[in-house]
């Protein structure tokens, strides 16, 4: 079984009425308000969401050895991620290893 990074992503929706000369204004005034706190969007205003997965590699460095990316490992740090596993981190990581 392989693990995933999956990223969720939730998009909000709120139309507002604006007085303006043109759009440009009527978006530079909503964009102030909105900045403002004048428009609050919450899960009134939810139209959606995505999925969107990737496989995860171990990312193993000299700082975080058991840390997750979603970079394909190289032969370098598989050798080090079996050593570790097999109980003998490198001597690269002496000092680093997290508990």
């Amino acid at each position: 079984m392989s693990e995933f990074n999956v990223t969720i992503t939730e998009t909000l929706r709120k139309t507002v009425a604006i007085e303006a000369l043109d759009y440009a204004e009527a978006e530079e005034k909503a964009e102030a308000a909105w900045n403002n706190g004048v428009y609050i969007l919450d899960a009134d205003c939810f139209i959606g969401a995505r999925f969107e997965a990737e496989e995860r590699y171990p990312d193993i460095d000299q700082h975080h050895p058991r840390r997750y990316s979603s970079e394909p490992p190289t032969g370098e740090m598989l050798r080090i991620a079996d050593k570790w596993m097999e109980g003998q981190p490198d001597p690269a990581l002496a000092g680093n290893a997290e508990p």
